[in-house]
């Protein structure tokens, strides 16, 4: 009973992620599960909610590609070389995501969208980009690091803008000079 608990908890973030219920929602679904008696009265938790479905790229209404990187209830790690796309779709609720961007390939615009709910969520970007933060944070922090000096000047690398909320939560970007590693 407790994996159908964790199972249904999941999904319910997943569907608070993707803005289908609101905070309040999500807090009176989660009290339910943790005081749900059987099996029955957890499938009914969820039933009136559409099925979740997770594509890792998609267009978006503007006809961009949209790549979408979820923690919910989890840790989620990615790095390594990788082409990112136009609009990438950042989500931690209750998770922790962690992306090393230091060997991605940018186009000249990136809009980087994020949503974290009591969630940490950590971009480091490599040298050369330019950093715009329109992002805030309710009750959290949203914030950019970026050394003295390296940030190159406009019209002369790939902009990288930081949109989105952050509640509860902690959202830091920083470019790969202000990393501990140094590198």
């Amino acid at each position: 009973m407790i994996e159908d608990r964790d199972y249904v908890a999941k999904q319910l973030s997943e569907h608070f992620a993707a803005d289908r219920i609101s905070m309040e929602e999500l807090e009176r679904r989660l009290d339910l599960v943790y005081n749900a008696p059987t099996s029955q009265a957890l499938s009914a938790i969820t039933a009136d909610l559409p099925p979740i479905v997770n594509l890792p790229a998609a267009r978006s209404g503007r006809g961009e590609v949209v790549q979408r990187i979820k923690a919910t209830l989890r840790n989620v790690e990615r790095g390594g070389p990788m082409d990112v796309p136009s609009l990438l779709e950042i989500r931690a609720t209750l998770g922790n995501l962690e992306l090393d961007l230091r060997d991605a390939s940018f186009g000249p615009f990136t809009e980087i969208a994020i949503r974290s709910v009591l969630g940490n969520v950590e971009i480091t970007l490599p040298l050369g980009v330019r950093i715009e933060n329109d992002g805030e944070g309710i009750l959290g922090s949203f914030g950019s690091h970026v050394a003295p000096g390296a940030m190159p000047m406009v019209g002369t690398a790939p902009i990288v803008r930081l949109t989105g909320r952050c509640i509860l939560g902690n959202v830091e970007v920083r470019s790969a000079i202000t990393t501990s590693t140094g590198r």
